[in-house]
């Protein structure tokens, strides 16, 4: 064979190869997307009506302190935290095969802040942890799909409330730094050793590990987060101490200035 003939059958090869090599990704992207589908309806179909059960026997149970209506507590907790764990590895999952489909626009990352705050507001009181925002109302909108800003906040202030003890208080803040969008999570928490928070962003990693661990959670809050600002074209800085708390900053691209938002890393 000559080697003009010899160089265009492998040139060929190689090209079927590759196409055939990305067909089976595609293959393989598509099972996983079916699978997940299926696991998020055969899942948390059952884990809600788990959830509503629980909550209509505490209603029903004719003393408020008796053990039916405990025993409806311990349910509704353990029924919630299997619900987050499962949203937190279906995030993930998606993220990481680049599944969320969804168009990026238009977020305004302030009102964001202020809808997710109120919804964790109530996880902070009952943890006695005072949950304090700066946000202000000015509009600082971001080019994301619709839901990832607010799942970046709920991870960002859930994981500040689990590692901040009683009396603690947990900020957070949403300004601008020339024309990107700021938002700093900060805890009086337990903080930790700033050499391990690389490992923070790996799936399935806590500040504490093994059957001795103090803290309840999967470790997947901040590997979502970091996957989710990534896709968003931002960057996630942590600031740590142990025994002195932890400030978590994601900045976004902003869309346009704001002249009446506030400041955040300037000065």
């Amino acid at each position: 064979m000559i080697p003009e003939a010899r160089d265009i059958t492998e040139l060929k090869r190689r090209e079927e190869t590759l196409r055939a090599a990305k067909e089976e990704a595609e293959e393989a992207s598509r099972l996983k997307s079916a699978v997940l589908a299926n696991m998020s309806h055969e899942l948390r179909t059952p884990l809600t009506s788990i959830l509503g059960f629980a909550e209509s026997i505490d209603d029903e149970a004719s003393d408020g302190a008796g053990p039916v209506s405990r025993f409806a507590s311990l349910i509704a907790k353990s029924g919630e935290r299997l619900l987050r764990t499962f949203d937190n590895i279906l995030n993930l999952s998606r993220l990481e095969a680049e599944q969320q489909n969804e168009p990026a626009e238009p977020v305004d990352v302030a009102a964001a802040a202020r809808s997710v705050a109120d919804e964790i507001r109530d996880q902070a009181e009952a943890d006695d942890i005072a949950l304090r925002t700066e946000v202000g109302s000015a509009t600082m909108r971001t080019r994301a799909p619709a839901d990832q800003v607010p799942i970046v906040l709920r991870h960002l202030l859930s994981n500040a409330i689990t590692y901040t003890e009683a009396g603690g208080t947990v900020w957070l803040r949403v300004g601008r730094a020339g024309g990107d969008v700021v938002v700093e999570v900060e805890d009086t928490g337990i903080g930790m050793d700033p050499e391990e928070v690389p490992a923070l962003f790996e799936p399935f990693r806590q500040a504490s590990e093994g059957f001795g661990r103090e803290y309840e959670g999967t470790g997947l809050g901040l590997a979502v987060v970091q996957r989710a600002v990534d896709r968003m074209g931002g960057t996630v800085d942590v600031a740590t101490e142990e025994g002195e708390g932890t400030c978590v900053t994601v900045v976004l691209p902003g869309m346009e200035p704001t002249n009446d938002a506030p400041s955040l890393g300037e000065g």
